[in-house]
């Protein structure tokens, strides 16, 4: 449904320099919440933190909606090209990997100290 953009809830952000496409970005619109899906660029355009740019335009998208947050998705500390989610707050880290017949328990960032954005 999201590459052929038969659903109601997907949203494609297209970041364009003139007539050169530079980015996209996929993002689920949900009940109350803007859920960035995916973002990718043009590696060239690397140094101009278009993922920086793309969360602000869509945490804008997500206001005008009335909505009351935005999921970044997974954050991966050892993942250099995920290193900026870890600038947004407040953000939960998942506290461990639950086994299938258990609920996950979630820290706020705040409350797990700097140990764990070390990468």
């Amino acid at each position: 449904m999201f590459l052929t953009g038969d659903s109601g809830f997907a949203r494609e952000f297209l970041y364009f320099d003139r007539d050169l496409l530079v980015g996209v970005a996929l993002a689920d619109v949900v009940s109350d919440a803007l859920s960035s899906v995916y973002f990718f660029h043009d590696p060239g355009w690397r140094s101009r933190a278009l993922g920086v740019f793309s969360i602000l335009q869509q945490l804008r998208f997500a206001r005008e909606l009335g909505l009351q947050r935005q999921y970044l998705g997974y954050w991966i500390s050892e993942c250099q090209s995920m290193s900026y989610k870890s600038q947004y707050r407040p953000h939960e880290i998942l506290q461990r990997y639950p086994a299938d017949d258990e609920e996950p328990v979630w820290i706020r960032a705040t409350e797990a100290g700097p140990e764990i954005f070390s990468a």
